[in-house]
């Protein structure tokens, strides 16, 4: 039989099948590891127009299929991914032979499905596989799981041929990628009124053609869009716009509601997403409280009626390659003991201040000259000193064109800027007031309208 034929037949395979009649031959191996095959499986399952590979966890990176590492990207990226749970209205009554996926209509129905499946691996132990297989857990490879989702599979097993062996071409996944927790995608559409809060270390990826965060939206008019909580240590939310559109009419107050919001002891990743919020008040991204130590990076928070980034309460965080611009309020706030770090964000054409610092004081004293003190009958001279606590450190950032100052520090506030360029504003560069410290080195300041 011709090869043509074969690969004809083989278009007709799900990934499972396909991957059993490799086994059978060297030929049929050749065949069945086309790339044009598993590309069409890819981009059916995935809708991505690149191979997505997670190479560690919490990160995910598109790479060209000629740019890759690897033989064929197609199926290498179908392999690391098919341990996911799809979030796709009008997959959820759909059954294939030869696929094991787990569809949802909501993300709040695939959230609470990880949960369980997490939860009874758990309690499972070394003695099982999980809770997909054959039925166990509330959730059966056979039927409908009670949540509005289903398991694709009609072949009675839990999908490990694919997964471990199979697509692997003998090597299994690794221990490393099987314990990084849930991972779910969400396909197009704009997804209304769930109110998502994580408190786990589940993974959240936007899946679409084209611009895939532009095509995957996010929204809530009342609490906040996406709120991350005590137990998200290693969450992530990635490729997908998020909005918060409170009702201007409501009578409900929402000063304390955003678009994202990351509270104590918890440390999400959230990258490329766009961040968008009509509150007049507030901010579209808080991030509060002690142990708030999030990796916010290449997000797009801009064009929000209040302030863009808000970062209070002793929180921490590191935030990167961020495009945060025409806000109604400041670029980014930081204040009472906040200490972000601040690298090569894009922070401009705002309608106030670029980035505003406040709100410090002394907080402790550190002994550095004389003082009088008694150790074993020793007299030790030592100074007490007040110390500030530092307020961020902010290095090469590309500040201008805000109607503010591009850089603003007052009550206490010593921040570390380092390498920056601020240009073009309307009023002053930087600006110092009211108490405010720093330490301001290497920037380049230059054509704003006043000092």
């Amino acid at each position: 039989m011709p090869d043509e034929v074969l690969l004809t037949i083989f278009s007709y395979l799900y990934e499972q099948d396909l991957c059993r009649v490799a086994l059978v031959c060297k030929r049929f191996q050749t065949i069945a590891n086309d790339k044009e095959l598993w590309k069409r499986l890819y981009q059916n399952v995935y809708e991505y127009d690149l191979p997505l590979f997670n190479p560690e966890p919490w990160k995910f990176v598109f790479v060209k299929p000629d740019e890759a590492d690897y033989a064929n990207p197609w199926k290498e990226s179908f392999r690391q991914l098919y341990r996911g749970i799809h979030v796709r209205p009008g997959y959820q009554d759909r059954r294939y032979q030869g696929r094991t996926i787990a569809y949802f209509n909501t993300v709040q129905g695939a959230l609470d499905y990880a949960d369980e499946k997490n939860s009874a691996n758990s309690n499972a132990g070394t003695t099982g596989t999980g809770s997909s297989g054959g039925g166990g857990g509330g959730a059966s490879g056979n039927g409908n799981n009670g949540m509005g989702g289903n398991i694709s599979n009609n072949n009675n097993n839990n999908g490990d041929d694919m997964v471990v062996s199979v697509v692997a071409g003998g090597g299994g996944v690794s221990g490393e990628t099987m314990a990084t927790g849930s991972l779910i995608f969400l396909h197009s559409g704009t997804y209304r009124g769930e109110f998502l809060v994580i408190d786990s270390d589940v993974a959240l990826i936007g899946a679409a053609p084209g611009n895939v965060a532009e095509s995957i939206i996010l929204e809530r008019e009342s609490e906040s869009t996406v709120m991350f909580v005590e137990g998200a240590k290693h969450a992530y939310v990635g490729h997908m716009t998020l909005k918060f559109s409170p009702d201007v009419t409501s009578t409900v107050p929402h000063h304390k509601h955003y678009c994202l919001e990351v509270s104590e002891n918890c440390s999400p990743t959230i990258d490329h997403c766009i961040i968008r919020s009509t509150s007049v008040v507030g901010a579209a991204v808080c991030v509060s409280g002690v142990g708030a130590n999030p990796l916010i990076k290449y997000c797009d928070i801009s064009d929000c009626e209040n302030v863009g980034l808000y970062v209070t309460d002793y929180a921490q965080g590191t935030y990167e390659h961020n495009e945060i611009s025409r806000n109604a309020l400041a670029g980014i706030w930081v204040k009472n003991y906040a200490s972000p770090i601040m690298r090569e964000n894009h922070i401009h054409h705002g309608r106030d201040v670029g980035i505003f610092t406040f709100d410090n004081g002394m907080v402790r004293w550190s002994i550095v000259g004389p003082r009088v003190a008694d150790s074993g009958g020793l007299k030790i001279l030592m100074f007490l000193l007040p110390m500030l606590y530092t307020q961020g450190y902010f290095e090469k950032n590309d500040i201008h064109n805000n109607r503010i100052a591009g850089f603003e520090v007052k009550a206490g506030a010593n921040p570390t800027v380092v390498k920056c360029e601020i240009h073009h504003g309307q009023t002053g560069g930087i600006y110092v007031h009211e108490n405010g410290l720093g330490q301001f080195i290497e920037n380049k300041i230059h054509s704003n309208n006043f000092a």
